[in-house]
């Protein structure tokens, strides 16, 4: 089954060739700073949901942290703060 995927070094978004299995890297930047598309729109959503109104930095941060841990993904550093870092990018349109 093919899954669509976005990187979040870049931004860029694409569908898996047929089965693909393995861990995937970006076609665009080449960096393995992917995740579906799917766990991506539910981290913002359940992000958006506990962040207060106008949220900053630390609670986003914090926030996330907590949604990473209970969902079980565990990041180098690095990616980590490229996952937040595009997250909060992302949050920002929808909290001007």
């Amino acid at each position: 089954m093919r899954t669509f995927y976005i990187c979040y070094n870049c931004g860029h978004s694409w569908f898996t060739h047929r089965d693909n299995k393995g861990k995937s890297i970006c076609p665009h930047c080449h960096r393995k700073d992917i995740l579906p598309l799917e766990v991506y729109e539910n981290i913002r959503a359940e992000l958006l949901r506990l962040s207060p109104q106008n949220p900053g930095v630390p609670s986003l941060l914090t926030t996330l942290g907590v949604i990473l841990q209970n969902l079980g993904i565990r990041f180098k550093p690095i990616s980590t703060l490229k996952l937040a870092a595009k997250l909060i990018k992302d949050i920002e349109g929808v909290h001007p």
